[in-house]
């Protein structure tokens, strides 16, 4: 990897593959920013809970958030697009300040150094909806709880800076500007607990389906060999129980 790959002018297909177009290479160093002013969120929620069967209640919540003049660290991928992207640096100066951010090798071209900071550029939106099913039965040798939570991953999305891309991670993987990685589309969690006099028991499983990789998000599926590779779904379980000696 390095400077040749990035300049190369060979048909992509005749191109080193396995790789992405931006390669994050090198050490990577953060820099604070004393210019950064403050983020603007907005959000909006809206509920609804309703008493579906005795002893049985139901809440569903809608989320937005959306995040702009986000304080953040710009991504390697960033850096390298605002340098060697033509629609970013029309000239292709390599002195460039996106270039001039990396620092590459005299001997082989590769980069030995990322210099990164703290910008205002990002911007995040992210949505979803949370549902709550809670219900209690009084039996003759004890009580039993249930409750099953469920969240669906509407959308997941992130700009680094105003001109660039776009994207949305729901179901990926990926992430970006430091916002939590592994986007599911959708997240599983049920719990029963049974207690009799000072015993309990509680019983919880939790669902989490398969993620994409992130270039699926970042539109790299349909180049030789994109790195597509699906993390598959699994399930946890847990068995626990407590008992109170005295009131």
């Amino acid at each position: 990897t390095g400077a040749f790959e990035y300049y190369d002018n060979r048909p992509i297909t005749d191109q080193p593959t396995n790789t992405g177009f931006f390669i994050t290479a090198g050490t990577q160093n953060s820099f604070g920013n004393p210019n950064v002013k403050e983020e603007q969120a907005d959000t909006f929620t809206l509920g609804v809970v309703m008493d579906v069967h005795e002893n049985w209640t139901l809440t569903v919540d809608y989320y937005t958030i959306e995040i702009e003049d986000m304080i953040a660290i710009e991504s390697p991928d960033t850096a390298y697009e605002r340098c060697l992207s033509l629609a970013q640096n029309p000239t292709g100066s390599p002195t460039s300040p996106a270039c001039l951010q990396v620092t590459r090798s005299p001997f082989n071209g590769g980069v030995s150094n990322l210099d990164l900071s703290f910008t205002n550029q990002g911007k995040a939106t992210v949505s979803g909806v949370d549902l709550q099913l809670t219900g209690t039965r009084m039996l003759e040798s004890g009580g039993l709880n249930f409750a099953f939570v469920a969240n669906y991953n509407i959308e997941s999305e992130t700009q680094d800076r105003p001109g660039l891309s776009t994207i949305d991670w729901a179901g990926t993987r990926g992430c970006a500007l430091q916002i939590q990685c592994q986007q599911y589309d959708y997240r599983l969690l049920s719990t029963v607990n049974y207690a009799r006099g000072p015993w309990t028991v509680t019983l919880r499983h939790q669902f989490w389906p398969s993620l994409k990789d992130a270039t699926f998000a970042e539109g790299a599926v349909g180049i030789p060999n994109p790195l597509g590779n699906i993390n598959d779904s699994y399930q946890l379980f847990y068995l626990g129980g407590s008992f109170s000696f005295n009131d």
